[in-house]
């Protein structure tokens, strides 16, 4: 890529500063138009990038009352929230909308330790305790 020349960079930001579209600045600089979004881009850093998606069906308080429940531990997975949610509010949301929401609050998604089964010397130690005290 060819380095631009400070003076023709100027020109083009004038230019961009003073509203005109990247196609004109283009035809006017002979720079392209991709040097020129990338000039335009540059100059507004602080600008915020909006993405154009729909809202989400859940509000935050919708949202904290999911994660207040899984973490407090009176719900263990994402579709019993999905049931927990549909049930106290008129619009119905997906389990996927949930397991979303869930992962952007940092959450993750963990499939729980199984525990080993008894050995034989337990099984004989609980037969001898039960037997011991039986009566």
């Amino acid at each position: 890529m060819k380095a631009i020349s400070p003076l023709k960079r100027e020109h083009a930001i004038s230019l961009v500063k003073n509203g005109l579209s990247n196609r004109n600045v283009t035809s006017m600089t002979g720079l392209s138009k991709y040097t020129i979004s990338i000039i335009a881009q540059e100059m507004d850093i602080d600008k915020e990038n909006l993405k154009g998606r729909c809202p989400s069906k859940l509000s935050p308080t919708d949202q904290r009352r999911i994660i207040h429940q899984i973490t407090s531990g009176k719900l263990d997975n994402a579709v019993q929230a999905t049931y927990y949610i549909n049930s106290i509010n008129q619009n119905h949301v997906s389990s996927k909308t949930v397991i979303r929401t869930l992962k952007q609050h940092g959450f993750k998604a963990v499939v729980k330790a199984k525990r080993p089964l008894l050995k034989a010397q337990h099984r004989k130690a609980r037969l001898s305790f039960a037997l011991k005290y039986q009566n």
